[in-house]
């Protein structure tokens, strides 16, 4: 495969997050501006809820779909998005229910807030699924599409929200549901191919093997970092969870950038395991070091900005967002820094070592997490977020170059490397 094809795949990639991330983005400032910090709070809750859920699908379904069928002929791809689709709803309806039974304990707008994401959880889910699919099958183009319909459909609502008066958080929250799960309707369209929950189960069965490593690891990592809103809402209240999200909101457009590549990175790096030293190590090094640089950037210059663009954007949230964006810009760069050994460990079929520097690495961000809220409320929890980060991800590079030269042993035995196909 030449440069030239990666490079488009990765630019309808960027194109794609530059589209779903803007939305997301535009969302978030919309509520921002609208919301007292604590409904900012639980908007920030029920975001990290769904990147829970996103967190258990993805490597049960998605990531076992890309690692083992990307590049297999059309009949064996078309076989394995049927049950990998299939397996998505079936997840998004137990997280589901979940929601929803949390969400009735609770009461009020919280736990209202809950179920509406509970109700609307396996087309979240399925509609990620389509454009993770798509991406792995080299139709870039057709994720843009439905990323698109989800924006079309939301922005009027949101429209008609405003000009009736009625645009509270929890109707921004609803109208965001439906559209994702009119999008993921669409997608099945668009695939061709209708999800099967009765499919799920073997699915799950035939993927375990690989699925079970790859939840623990994401569920000791991103699992960890998702939960983290709640742990910092325990110890400093509603409004640090809200000014943690809001300096998330300002790094959304590197953000944009990171995700669109992250949608080919993992097709791409199982096609670089076959020459491990020559091709997937220089390009994890290259990609790693230009998204660090790159997030460091873009924090100092969000840091910059002036009072009066800080209050446009996020209202009352700006005054503790800013104070928080330069320490949690260091928590996304120690994101970064591991981003890339992640990926490559994937690709390597190394789902067993993923999982351990994963749970290093999650034990290592809580404990940073916790002392650092007790500490300095919103900017401490930020400030030992990224230690926790920079010091796992540091384990995460070590175990990538053993994994690297373990392969690499293994092809001048003649031997291939490990193969994740079953």
């Amino acid at each position: 495969m030449t440069a030239s094809h990666i490079a488009r795949r990765a630019l309808w990639g960027v194109a794609d997050q530059m589209l779903s991330s803007g939305t997301n983005f535009a969302l978030g400032v919309f509520v921002a501006r609208s919301a007292t910090p604590s409904e900012f709070g639980v908007y920030g809750l029920i975001f990290a809820t769904y990147l829970i859920a996103l967190n258990v699908a993805r490597p049960l379904s998605s990531e076992a779909l890309l690692i083992r069928f990307t590049g297999a002929p059309p009949a064996a791809w078309a076989a394995a998005v049927h049950g990998s689709a299939g397996s998505v709803v079936v997840v998004g309806s137990v997280l589901g229910v979940i929601c929803i039974l949390a969400g009735l304990s609770l009461g009020g707008f919280e736990g209202t807030a809950f179920v509406v994401l509970g109700v609307a959880l396996p087309g979240l889910l399925l509609q990620d699924a389509w454009r993770l699919a798509f991406f792995g099958g080299g139709r870039g183009r057709a994720a843009l599409v439905n990323d698109l319909v989800w924006a079309v459909v939301l922005v009027p609502v949101i429209a008609v929200l405003v000009l009736t008066g009625r645009d509270t958080p929890l109707a921004v929250i609803i109208a965001w549901a439906v559209s994702a799960n009119v999008a993921a309707v669409i997608g099945i369209a668009q695939m061709g191919i209708a999800p099967h929950p009765a499919s799920a189960r073997a699915w799950l069965r035939d993927q375990r093997d690989l699925g079970r490593p790859l939840l623990a690891d994401r569920m000791a990592t991103n699992g960890v970092a998702e939960l983290a809103p709640y742990a910092i809402g325990a110890i400093a209240g509603l409004p640090a969870i809200g000014a943690i999200r809001a300096a998330q909101l300002l790094l959304g457009p590197f953000g944009v950038i990171f995700q669109g590549i992250s949608l080919i990175s993992l097709p791409e790096a199982v096609r670089m395991a076959k020459r491990p030293r020559r091709r997937l190590l220089p390009a994890t090094i290259m990609f790693t070091a230009g998204l660090v640089i790159l997030v460091l950037i873009t924090g100092l210059v969000l840091s910059l900005l002036p009072e009066v663009i800080g209050r446009a954007l996020l209202g009352q949230t700006w005054t503790s967002a800013r104070e928080t964006l330069l320490p949690y810009t260091l928590v996304v760069a120690g994101m970064m820094f591991g981003a890339g050994p992640n990926v490559g460990l994937r690709a390597l079929g190394a789902a067993v070592e993923s999982m351990r520097v994963g749970i290093v690495r999650s034990i290592l961000f809580l404990i940073g997490t916790l002392v650092g809220a007790s500490v300095g409320a919103a900017p401490g929890a930020a400030l030992g977020m990224a230690a926790g980060q920079w010091l796992g991800n540091g384990v995460s590079w070590a175990q990538f170059l053993v994994s690297v030269n373990r392969a690499s042993a293994a092809l001048r035995r003649g031997a291939p490397p490990a193969d994740p196909a079953p």
